[in-house]
């Protein structure tokens, strides 16, 4: 079977489609929020605004060229390739393809752990990690954003799943937190995986939907019809 580039095109979006449906499938059905972690071209960011009505849906994404001595290159996975040639033409894809629902969009062109920062905890009803896989990575990347999720609320991520070297290390990094913690890992479909927080996770504030503080600057007020896109480095040259 000869596979074209278009038939690589559809067989990619269908993915995504079925990843965010997954994402929905986890949310609340009414008002709520979600970060996405890891956004590349947007394509599965798009399919959970279009999915999902009523998600405040956060991406958090540096698109910028990796070093190349860099452990991101290193992984020879395909996304990080087209970002060492195209990061700006990858960033505009995502913008592009979420365009349509810039009132519930906010971009955080920066890396995960500054994105984390910036967020009160208990300010998420979801948080989905994609972003770098190495066993280190993926174990600051939880945590990091645990603390952000509401009681009740949902942890997960891609590509979980055992690998033979180091730059895919998802699983074993998500097993160790979730051992840790007490917490059950549930394997989805498409290498997702996810975890449901207990209703009683210990928390100073925030309900899912709790107001930051007036210092922070990251959430667009509900008349803001262009979203906001903040950038804590500066784009790739």
């Amino acid at each position: 079977m000869v596979r074209t580039a278009e038939w690589v095109r559809q067989a990619v979006m269908g993915r995504c489609q079925r990843v965010a449906k997954l994402i929905c499938q986890h949310l609340p059905d009414g008002r709520c929020k979600a970060v996405e972690v890891g956004c590349y071209r947007g394509a599965v960011s798009e399919e959970v605004l279009r999915q999902h009505k009523q998600v405040q849906y956060t991406m958090v994404d540096p698109w910028m060229k990796p070093e190349r001595d860099s452990e991101y290159l290193r992984t020879g996975g395909y996304t990080a390739i087209h970002m060492l040639h195209d990061a700006e033409g990858r960033y505009q894809e995502a913008m592009d393809c979420t365009d349509f629902a810039k009132d519930r969009r906010t971009v955080m062109r920066m890396t995960s752990l500054e994105a984390a920062s910036k967020f009160n905890d208990c300010d998420f009803d979801l948080v989905y990690l994609d972003g770098l896989h190495t066993y280190q990575d993926v174990l600051n990347d939880l945590i990091a954003w645990y603390p952000k999720i509401a009681s009740g609320g949902v942890l997960g991520g891609h590509d979980y799943f055992h690998a033979s070297h180091k730059f895919m290390e998802v699983q074993p990094a998500v097993d160790k937190f979730a051992k840790e913690h007490g917490l059950e890992v549930e394997r989805g479909r498409i290498n997702t995986w996810f975890i449901r927080l207990p209703e009683n996770k210990d928390a100073e504030t925030g309900q899912g939907l709790g107001i930051v503080s007036p210092d922070s600057q990251w959430y667009p007020p509900p008349d803001n019809q262009e979203g906001r896109v903040l950038q804590q480095a500066p784009p790739p040259a």
